[in-house]
């Protein structure tokens, strides 16, 4: 089973995206497309009180490699740090 992302976010946390980007992901009979949103809020009770009023689920990024399906986002990651290096921003793991 595939690890379930949510459909979307909340719309009284919209303004706290930074960036968002459309990825594609090929399975064995299906192809998949997954919006990635990059939602930076300002404090952990924040980020605490979204998690749990839209059960959604805090991980770190080594957490997400154990799930079913990282793929996607590892390489949204992995192309988002080369450009924010490129670009001069600070990225930290």
């Amino acid at each position: 089973k595939l690890y379930e992302f949510p459909t979307e976010i909340p719309e009284e946390f919209q303004q706290y995206i930074r960036r968002s980007a459309v990825v594609s992901h090929k399975l064995t009979h299906k192809n998949l497309k997954i919006a990635i949103s990059d939602v930076q809020l300002p404090d952990l009770k924040l980020l605490k009180k979204f998690a749990g009023d839209h059960q959604f689920e805090i991980i770190t990024l080594e957490e997400a490699t154990q799930k079913s399906f990282p793929k996607p986002l590892q390489n949204y990651l992995e192309k988002y740090e080369k450009k924010a290096l490129f670009q001069g921003e600070l990225f930290s793991r």
